[in-house]
């Protein structure tokens, strides 16, 4: 990293915000880059008192802080901002102060124009005006190594003090109303613009970096660093700017190249860094040490860097020479697009050394700065994809490279490890991986036609009966087939023709497969499918249940059955096999019902039977069983008027089961019965009283009472009251009382809120001050809070604060009192001496005889002395420009034009008239008509009354053509016809239209089925987008769907040579895949089974927690390795015994691994023989 620092002291700059009329003088400190803004406080005129903001600021090398402003130089005090009036300095205001080494000040004039450049000297308080600016300076003025350089609209000028208007260009850089000195950091400057931001600009090299950005607004900044001395920044080159790569200092550690790097590595990082303050001659990048494959190492420039010429582009050393106009990034730039390159084979491992140097316009060299390359030489990635093959027509082959961690690029386009060829031709692979070179193949594959054998056999049978299979085929001559049922039943067939049939019995669902076709007629004799299934279908079985008394009979089956029976009935289901019905008859015998009932007579007591039907209408016997029930007694009291019908007496009767019950009555003596009847009425008039003497059913007198009374419609009004809001209110309801008369019922609920009370008192004592709170509750339940506030009051005190300009006047008179609240109060009168006040006034004055101070003495209202101070400036002269312009060349000039302004002095008009030339207009027209196309001048006098020319060229334009084309279906041949009109010109347009006869188009489309007889055409007659007829022919093609993999070397013990699939395709279809298996020899797989792998393991645990090979064996292990899913080596192990490897116990570096999936690669040598074995192993913690 660079940082170009050369010294600390000179931290602090002095800056200017503000707005609206109000300055703050700050303080700025950048350390690092780091910036920060204080405020020192704001700008204040200690003359007037007022705030004042000023836009430009200055610091001379004895420490003054100067500012201009209103006409007058201020210095101001750099602790707390409050600003002092030195002298008028003849210009109202400047901008873009600063003080030059010899502590003279220089500023430019905006008023008058053009600007001026202003020179100060306060120690003769005098200003003068040097001259003109040959720039517009808008921006700011600064001291930087002793030359005086400012900002303007068009940039950065360094300005001539001697003579002005030869101040020159320096470049093109933003606008900056504040530019000053940047501390800290060697041959820079720093500018605010106009956002706020800060930036270092380096004038040498033309450059402008972003530093920071405080976000506020800078008038004007200053810095004692602007009289520091000039300073060269080292010339310093940085490969890697942040040290990303791990290098030290200014070096640069760059990738590995090898087989996969071919294409190139960097020389340096991509934030390579270059300072300089004197502009580049020249870099030059060699490789300085480690060649070790001679001229196959070269550096080599890919690149267009504008400014830049490049000498040695695929050499061992390249030079970037500056053509005149680059500057550092450029040289950055080219840096970036150097790369190192070796087409050595094979490269030879070790360190490359890079160095970088670079010459200044001045001969200075910078740093050695190194790249250190690494050459790595990988071993090529094997890739076989097994020998040419040729293949029958409609298998399917598959192609594998797979290598664990590897990527693919197969010719016909594919990134998977495998490709499934259905095609002949030429298919190549290159397999790469990052720690091999690329490897590649390539296999020949051809395809030759097939002859397709098919079985035709009933899918549906059923059980026991025979299915017949024949045999379609596209050979001539015999051939032999094997054919296997999944029942186990096999059929050799030899020397059989097209047509051949057999039969067999089915007694189960089977599967009929191919397994082998013979013939020496063709190689590519394929089964159409590779199994046909043969469904079994069983009889089905009904079952019925019929029910009949004892003693009937019921007619089934074409005969009458009287006793329970089970019949069977034989018929044919909808696949044609045997149905079975089961008819169950059950004879309902007869059926005996009990009934209890009581009796009293003990001889009638015992069980009699009847007989009764049943709801099947079955007999069934009831047998009635009598119960003895015993008597039973009663007692009832009752009343008489009569005294000689009283008494107690009993009565005997039979009950409901005819047994003796008795009823002892007790009759009680009663007399004079009265019964009041009472009713109400809702009419007054219909209220009355009636007595009815009566004889009861006893014959005893009973007098009825009968009294109607009146009971008006009632209202009844309710209140209730709630500390609930959401119960108050009022309800009305309309009810019917118990006379039946209306009755209303008003309910006002009223709300009671939670009053609060507060008192307040006050005390002189502090120990009963404060705000006591008490919660009673109300008459109603609801809260009632009292606030009771203390105040404490203190004894006061009055200050009566009064002046005088008297001595004997002067101190303090104190007075006790008692306030009406009972309280101490004291009164304190203070009399302070009162100075003489002094009032200072300023006024321009053209008049130098009359510039001065004076002072007035008088006497102030209190009777004290009061001073007036007057201070009267000298104006200078004013100048006014006025521009003007005239196409009379008499007219044109300087005139000059005297006044008096409105305080008395001489104000100058300066008027320039500039003599404008004659204007001359070029029109351009179109016509059709070729007799007005020409040239035309006219002669006339513009605005300013100057001559003015107008050329007008009129162009003659031709008829135009539009041709169309258009496509019909309804026309029989091509037509033609053309149109007449005028266009936009007004000149003739013509349209030609052209019809192309098109003809009806024809579409086959041929799709695919699964079933031969299936095999059919439609055609569908539509329309095109010409509105043409288009014919579709749509053909329905049986296709095989056969796939062959390649043939498979194995030690297993398999029961056959080949293995087939039966699968169903994308279609839908039978798809059959053929797996040839080849047994290797006895020799190869006698030592193939003698190591046990796990599948999974549990870190952690005592009893499988690594993955290890088991075997009764001496093994040798040559390679151990396990990958993670995305092809990272998670761990290696090679050339070790087994009795000393431990195996893999789940962890990566000493961490253990998520669980999940991982892969496996082993190679054991086992008595001179190698075996590898590869798979999954699964981690589960």
């Amino acid at each position: 990293m660079i940082l170009f620092i050369n010294r600390i002291q000179s931290q602090t700059i002095y800056g200017i915000t503000g707005g609206s009329g109000v300055g703050f003088l700050t303080e700025i400190t950048i350390i690092n880059g780091q910036c920060n803004v204080s405020t020192v406080g704001p700008l204040v005129d200690i003359a007037s008192g007022l705030p004042i903001l000023f836009h430009d600021l200055a610091i001379c090398p004895d420490g003054t802080l100067y500012a201009q402003g209103m006409g007058l130089l201020y210095s101001i005090d750099p602790s707390n901002g409050l600003c002092t009036p030195l002298f008028p300095t003849n210009v109202f205001n400047i901008n873009g102060l600063t003080c030059s080494p010899d502590n003279i000040l220089y500023g430019v004039s905006n008023n008058p124009l053009p600007h001026s450049l202003i020179e100060i000297d306060p120690s003769s308080s005098s200003s003068t005006n040097l001259g003109p600016l040959n720039f517009w300076a808008g921006g700011d003025l600064v001291f930087f190594n002793d030359q005086l350089y400012c900002v303007s609209d068009d940039g950065l000028f360094n300005v001539n003090t001697g003579n002005p208007q030869s101040s020159t260009f320096v470049f093109h850089c933003g606008i900056y109303p504040a530019l000053t000195v940047l501390p800290g950091y060697c041959n820079s400057m720093l500018a605010s613009d106009l956002d706020g931001q800060f930036f270092q600009i380096n004038p040498d090299t033309q450059e402008e970096n972003l530093l920071c950005s405080p976000g506020q607004y800078m008038f004007d900044f200053t810095s004692l660093a602007e009289f520091d001395p000039a300073t060269q920044c080292p010339f310093i080159i940085d490969l890697d700017d942040d040290n990303s790569s791990g290098a030290d200092e200014y070096d640069f550690n760059g990738p590995v190249y090898n087989c996969n790097t071919s294409d190139g590595i960097p020389i340096c990082d991509q934030d390579v860094k270059i300072m300089s303050d004197i502009k580049i001659l020249s870099i030059t990048i060699s490789i300085e040490d480690g060649i070790l494959d001679g001229l196959a190492e070269y550096l080599k420039f890919e690149g267009n860097v504008p400014f830049i010429s490049v000498s040695g582009s695929g050499s061992q050393s390249i030079t970037l020479t500056n053509t005149g106009n680059a500057i550092i990034s450029s040289f950055e730039n080219a840096l970036r697009s150097i790369l190192y390159y070796n087409d050595a084979d094979p490269l030879t491992p070790g360190l490359r050394t890079i160095k970088v140097v670079g010459i200044n316009l001045l001969g200075t060299s910078s740093n050695d700065a190194f790249a250190f390359l690494e050459v790595q030489n990988l071993s090529k990635l094997e890739v076989d994809l097994g020998p040419d093959t040729t293949l029958c027509q409609g298998i399917t082959y598959l192609l594998d490279a797979f290598y664990p961690g590897a990527t693919y690029q197969w010719n016909t386009g594919e990134t998977n490890s495998f490709v499934f060829v259905t095609e002949p031709g030429l298919y190549a692979v290159t397999v790469s991986h990052p720690e091999r070179c690329p490897g590649q193949d390539e296999v020949e594959i051809d395809f030759i036609p097939s002859a397709i054998t098919a079985l035709k056999l009933p899918t549906v049978v059923c059980e026991g009966d025979s299915v017949e299979i024949k045999i379609n085929s596209e050979l001539s001559d015999p051939f032999d087939m094997i054919l296997q049922s999944s029942s186990g039943q096999n059929w050799i067939l030899t020397q059989i023709e097209s047509g051949h049939h057999f039969k067999f019995q089915a007694t189960q669902n089977q599967i009929i497969s191919v397994l082998s076709i013979t013939t020496e007629e063709t190689p590519c004799a394929l089964p159409e499918l590779a199994a046909y299934q043969v469904r079994v279908e069983a009889k089905d079985t009904l079952y019925n249940r019929y029910n009949f008394c004892a003693g009937d009979s019921i007619w089934l089956l074409n005969q009458w059955h009287h006793t329970s029976d089970t019949l069977q009935q034989s018929l044919k289901n909808k696949f044609g096999c045997d149905s079975l019905i089961f008819s169950f008859l059950h004879r309902i015998d007869n059926d005996t019902l009990l009934t209890q009932v009581f009796t009293c007579v003990p001889g009638e007591a015992g069980i009699t039977y009847v007989s009764t039907m049943s709801p099947e209408g079955c007999p069934i016997v009831n047998a009635m069983e009598t119960v003895l029930a015993l008597s039973d007694t009663l007692k009832l009291f009752t009343t008489t008027c009569k005294l000689s019908e009283s008494g107690v007496f009993e009565t005997t009767y039979t009950n409901a089961v005819g047994c003796d019950s008795i009823v002892v009555e007790n009759k009680v003596y009663q007399n004079d019965l009265i019964t009041y009847v009472s009713q109400t009425t809702c009419l007054a008039s219909d209220t009355q009283t009636v007595t009815i003497p009566l004889v009861s059913h006893l014959g005893c007198d009973s007098i009825v009472v009968f009294q109607k009374l009146f009971k008006p419609a009632d209202t009844t009004h309710l209140t209730y009251f709630t500390c609930d809001p959401l119960i108050a209110g009022t309800n009305t309801n309309h009810t019917t009382n118990q006379y039946g008369c209306d009755s209303t019922v008003i309910e006002t609920t009223l709300l009671i809120t939670v009053d609060t009370t507060r008192l307040r008192h006050t005390t002189c004592e502090i120990s009963e001050a404060g705000t006591f709170i008490h919660i009673y509750p109300s008459f109603y339940g609801c809260d009632s809070v009292v606030v009771d506030e203390i105040n404490f009051i203190k004894s006061d005190t009055t200050l009566i604060q009064t002046y005088s300009c008297l001595y004997s006047e002067l101190g303090n008179d104190t007075l006790y009192t008692t306030s009406f609240l009972g309280c101490d109060s004291v009164i304190v009168i203070q009399v302070d001496y009162l100075v003489p006040d002094t009032i200072t006034v300023s006024q321009l004055s053209c008049d130098s005889a009359l510039v001065g101070t004076f002072i007035m003495n008088d006497v102030s209202k209190e009777g004290c002395d009061s001073i007036t101070k007057l201070s009267i400036n000298y104006y200078l002269p004013d100048t006014n420009y006025i521009y003007r312009t005239s196409c009379n060349a008499n007219e044109a000039g300087v005139f000059e034009n005297h006044y008096t302004t409105s305080i008395g002095c001489d104000s100058i008009v300066i008027v320039r008239i500039d003599k404008l030339r004659s204007d001359t207009s070029f029109l351009e027209h179109v016509t059709c008509n070729l007799e007005e196309a020409g040239l035309f001048t006219y002669f006339l006098v513009n605005q300013w009354g100057c001559d003015s020319t107008v050329y007008e060229d009129i162009k003659w334009v031709s008829a135009d053509t539009l041709k169309i084309y258009e496509k019909r279906c309804d026309i029989v041949t091509d037509s033609a016809f053309q149109h007449l009109y005028v266009n936009h010109s007004g000149c003739d347009s013509i349209v030609q239209i052209f019809w192309e006869a098109l003809p009806n188009n024809y579409t086959q489309v041929i799709d695919t089925i699964c079933n031969l007889q299936d095999t059919s055409a439609i055609e569908l007659i539509l329309t095109n987008s010409y509105g043409c007829d288009s014919i579709v022919n749509i053909r329905f093609v049986y296709k095989r769907d056969l796939t062959l993999l390649p043939e498979i070397l194995t030690c297993d013990s398999i029961f056959k040579d080949t293995v087939y699939l039966l699968l169903e395709n994308r279609l839908g279809c039978d798809s059959l895949v053929v797996q040839p298996y080849k047994r290797k020899t006895t020799e190869e797989c006698k030592k193939a089974y003698n190591l046990i792998l796990p599948n999974i393991i549990y870190p952690g645990s005592s009893d499988q927690g690594t993955f290890h090979i088991t075997s009764a064996s001496d093994l040798f292990i040559q390679e151990f390795r396990i990958y993670d899913r995305w092809g990272n080596l998670m761990y290696h192990k090679k050339d070790e015994p087994l009795q000393l490897h431990q195996g893999w116990n789940g962890t990566f570096n000493g961490i253990p691994v998520v669980d999940g999936v991982y892969a496996y690669f082993i190679q054991v040598l086992w008595d001179g023989y190698i075996f590898k074995y590869s798979g999954d192993i699964t981690v589960v913690k």
